[in-house]
């Protein structure tokens, strides 16, 4: 993904977790975030928020994202600082 992809996002640091896009698919996106600290489940919820401007389906006709919810959320062990890949 390019940079303007990227910016797409309005966020800026340090709430902008989202380092690189991995797939910008019709139904589906993944990105890696980055967490300069331990994260917060607010920062892991709105790291999931902005991984979803990345479905391409949503700005067709609207220049935004929702995250509307969340579901099979799986923790595999406690979050630390460090780079984590996230699936919409």
């Amino acid at each position: 993904m390019s940079v303007e992809d990227i910016n797409r996002l309005p966020h800026l640091a340090p709430v902008r977790f989202v380092k690189e896009v991995l797939v910008a698919g019709e139904v589906d996106s993944a990105s890696i975030v980055e967490f300069e600290e331990e994260p917060t489940l607010a920062a892991i919820v709105e790291a999931a928020a902005q991984n979803v401007i990345f479905i391409t389906s949503l700005y067709r006709d609207f220049d935004g994202g929702v995250l509307t919810a969340m579901k099979k959320v799986r923790l595999f062990k406690p979050l630390e600082k460090g780079s984590y890949k996230v699936e919409s």
